[in-house]
């Protein structure tokens, strides 16, 4: 056994990973430990200094999503590459007493890490005083609360062998907020809101989730006169905050963990967060991107349409319970709705004035039309003026009752109250309870996803896993306009906490009754599960081709070698697409469409090679592939003249290879589809969604070319030409470089 060395194994794999193995290695370790006491002293040293080897050797982690995939909730916390970069940074910083930025993609594994660390050195360096805060006291600690930073402590050390320990117990050396090392007398306190930095000095203090703290000015305050080392983590949330601010500063390291360095996420992952993320979430969850706007449109009208008529155009057999809900106004200029569905489908839509009228004469109208329908729930808006209506419909009950009719039950919707399944998880690694402010947002941001889910169902063809998450509108609904336009009218932010807040109502709109009503009727449930993830909506379609791009793109290269422009002009139009390219080494690695456009000549002619350069860097940095960038460019009409102008002046550009320039279109098409059939060209997402200009019809202009036709080139449209160039350029060419290429 070496010492100073860790006792894992390096080779770890990420996607399945074998964590019987890991237990044998260190049962083995640990015998031949015992059988030799007297190792432990250096082993105490070495990890005293060597924070990553012990985590990896003994530690031991915690992921309730497990079990989901075969494996156990409790496995070995075996660190990747950037986590151990990570205590590495955090040990230079310690020692240089310095303050550190830690701006993190979700789910990296991050606040593990730091109670992982801070229990390390706890363990095995004497007299320090590590301090833990959060936005929460229950984020920070409370009885039972995997989430919480110092259940992930307590499990941490009880999860170490004995030998480490040294007397160690939880039962001593556990309380609120606090673990404490006699055996060296160091201590973990934690904090929460204002209250951070008021416990007292520390050596190194941690702020979990920094960017979402309320109140920062008076935590900078604190921590000024209590560490010379302060580490804030976060996933952004946008410039406006304490933690953008001192992360842009310049005035202290930072630290980033993106998930394109997480071996245990893949480019399908991310496809899977785009599908169920809002893009502003994504963006800066995911991509962390402090540019993204924490306000934005919750709906897209693109979605509510494709929901009108959702359920026949996708052959799917409406059933289920028959369910209203009422939006309930008094006099005044909003208006009462009523909404009835039936399964997934909106089966009846209404709304009218509450002028010169009472809430308990529009009860009694919406319980009329819940007869005919013979529903005998009404759920209705508790919040405000709606509270009145359980008395209404108990008294309607009673003169029911002397009727011989059935009673009608009531239900309420408080929006304002807590979320449904506070435990769940609506959006993917952020319980409900953290993510929305209250019942309102949840259910908001659920009917959001249901639409989001049904336009990608129509538009991308993709087959449905459970119908039952998807929406479906009634096409001879009156005030359909009218709904649609209050479903697109709720913006959301991201406040301070980092929750989801609605305005449902911004500055010069009314109310939107009717879409209230809709939110209500399929709002979740108290006890209802079936929020929860809605990435297990949508699949792909069982046996597609492999040898064709897939109809919905797949996700930009997270690193690529190269991206390549590709220009050719006619007489009047100009067409360029943009690849990126991981086939310098990769031999058999497919190009990615990532991009394209297609204009007619005019004014632009100028300008072209100085924007086509511009988008080109802007994908090289996205693509990680700078410097890596070329433009070919062929000779045929106007190409000539591009290339002369701007081969003097820009080094990337490049004249086609003649070999290809001499083939007609026909013959391009001919040859560059071999390579498409074989699955050698993808289309990304973006490229496959966008639509541009063209003497005045606006189209996607590449969906003709996706699936590659040989037959009538002419028809497939400006794009063809230059995207079969790049076809040839790059996979004819064996030798795989960028240089313009040569043939006899």
């Amino acid at each position: 056994m070496h010492k100073g060395a860790p006792m894992i194994a390096e080779a770890f794999d990420w996607q399945h990973p074998d964590y019987e193995r890991v237990y044998s290695q260190r049962a083995e370790r640990l015998a031949h430990i015992r059988a030799n006491p007297e190792m432990l002293p250096a082993l105490r040293a070495h990890y005293a200094v060597n924070v990553a080897d012990f985590l990896s050797d003994w530690g031991s982690t915690f992921d309730p999503r497990n079990p989901e995939r075969g494996l156990p909730s409790t496995v070995p916390f075996i660190l990747f590459d950037r986590q151990r970069e990570l205590i590495a940074w955090l040990l230079e910083l310690w020692r240089d007493q310095k303050h550190g930025m830690v701006e993190k993609s979700r789910d990296m594994g991050a606040s593990w890490i730091v109670m992982g660390f801070v229990c390390t050195m706890s363990l095995f360096n004497q007299g320090l005083a590590f301090g833990i805060g959060s936005r929460k006291e229950e984020l920070v600690d409370r009885s039972g609360d995997p989430s919480c930073l110092f259940w992930k402590g307590r499990h941490f050390m009880q999860g170490l062998p004995p030998e480490f320990l040294q007397g160690w117990s939880i039962t001593k050396h556990s309380a609120d907020r606090r673990l404490v090392f006699p055996m060296t007398g160091s201590i973990i306190t934690g904090e929460a809101g204002d209250g951070i930095g008021r416990g007292g000095r520390a050596s190194m203090y941690f702020i979990d989730e920094s960017a979402h703290l309320e109140r920062p000015a008076l935590i900078d305050a604190s921590l000024s006169a209590t560490t010379n080392c302060r580490i804030d983590i976060s996933t952004p949330a946008g410039r406006s905050n304490s933690f953008a601010e001192r992360r842009f500063s310049g005035r202290h390291p930072v630290f980033t963990m993106s998930w394109r360095q997480d071996p245990r996420k893949s480019l399908e992952w991310y496809a899977r967060m785009k599908q169920m993320l809002a893009p502003d979430v994504l963006a800066a969850e995911v991509d962390l991107d402090y540019s993204a706007s924490v306000t934005g449109l919750l709906i897209r009208q693109e979605w509510v349409r494709s929901a009108i008529g959702a359920a026949q155009r996708l052959g799917i057999t409406v059933s289920g319970a028959w369910r209203a809900a009422l939006d309930v106004a008094d006099e005044g200029r909003d208006d009462c709705a009523l909404a009835i569905r039936h399964g997934i489908e909106l089966k009846y839509l209404d709304s009218w004035s509450g002028k010169d009228s009472n809430i308990y004469e529009s009860t009694v109208r919406a319980i009329s039309i819940c007869d005919v329908y013979r529903i005998r729930e009404l759920m209705y808006d508790s919040d405000g003026l709606g509270s009145a209506c359980r008395g209404d419909i108990a008294s309607i009950n009673e003169a029911r009752a002397a009727a011989g009719k059935y009673p009608i039950a009531d239900e309420a919707f408080r929006g304002s109250g807590s979320v449904p399944d506070p435990d769940g998880e609506l959006v993917p690694s952020r319980l409900n309870r953290d993510f929305f402010s209250n019942r309102k947002a949840l259910s908001w941001w659920h009917i959001a996803r249901r639409f989001e889910a049904t336009h990608r169902a129509i538009t991308q063809q993709i087959s449905v896993r459970d119908a039952d998450l998807l929406i479906s509108i009634d096409p001879n609904l009156p005030q359909l306009e009218q709904f649609i336009a209050e479903l697109c009218q709720p913006t959301y932010i991201i406040n301070s906490a980092g929750k989801v807040v609605i305005n449902k109502q911004p500055e010069g709109t009314k109310s939107p009754n009717l879409a209230d009503s809709a939110m209500m009727l399929y709002a979740p449930r108290e006890g209802d599960h079936s929020a929860g993830y809605f990435g297990a909506l949508l699949e792909a379609p069982a046996g597609a081709a492999n040898d064709e791009p897939a109809p919905t793109g797949i996700v930009i290269p997270g690193k690529a070698d190269c991206c390549v422009a590709s220009i050719a002009c006619s007489e009047d139009t100009i067409a360029v697409v943009y690849i990126a390219w991981c086939g310098l080494v990769l031999m058999d690695s497919p190009f990615v469409v990532v991009d394209w456009s297609v204009e007619e000549i005019g004014g632009q002619f100028s300008t072209l090679i100085p924007r086509v350069l511009a988008r080109l860097r802007e994908l090289a940095i996205e693509t990680n592939s700078a410097p890596g960038i070329a433009i070919l460019i062929d000779g045929g009409g106007l190409g000539m003249q591009v290339y002369s102008d701007a081969s003097s002046s820009v080094d990337e550009v490049h004249l086609l290879d003649p070999y290809i320039s001499d083939l007609d279109l026909t013959a391009r098409a001919v040859a560059a589809s071999a390579h498409v059939l074989r699955g050698k060209v993808k289309v990304s997402i973006g490229a496959a969604e966008k639509t541009a200009t063209l003497k005045a019809a606006t189209k996607n202009w590449l969906a003709p070319i996706l699936n590659f036709s040989a037959r009538s080139p002419e028809s497939a449209g400006p794009l063809l030409a230059p995207l079969s160039n790049l076809v040839l350029d790059i996979f004819v060419d064996d030798k795989r470089t960028l240089a313009p290429k040569r043939r006899a």
